[in-house]
């Protein structure tokens, strides 16, 4: 159980940087 909520904090923080990235390309490309 510990395991399986580690590797969904994992995907989340994974998630959350994707996010984070396509927002800083957004934000370039409209600059």
């Amino acid at each position: 159980m510990c395991r399986s909520s580690a590797a969904t904090t994992r995907f989340h923080s994974q998630a959350l940087g994707q996010l984070v990235e396509i927002r800083l390309d957004l934000h370039l490309f409209l600059i």
